[in-house]
């Protein structure tokens, strides 16, 4: 499963790809870029990471495998 970070940064929200968190793309808003994510990764399972109030918080989007579940 992909795994992505989703930032506010300077007025605009960065997509960033984990293992070294690349920035991918720059939106105004965070549906342009969880549209993105499902684009990458061809409707197969990713999860987005973000900050909240509450701290760290993740969103699985796509297909997720029986063999994943077991994490949720």
């Amino acid at each position: 499963m992909d795994v992505f970070r989703i930032e506010n940064e300077d007025g605009a929200w960065v997509l960033y790809k984990a293992h070294g968190y690349k920035s991918i793309m720059r939106a105004g808003n965070q549906a342009e870029l969880i549209a993105q994510v499902q684009t990458l990764t061809a409707g197969k399972g990713a999860v987005i990471r973000f900050w909240s109030g509450a701290g760290v918080r993740e969103l699985r989007v796509g297909a997720i495998e029986e063999d994943e579940l077991g994490g949720l």
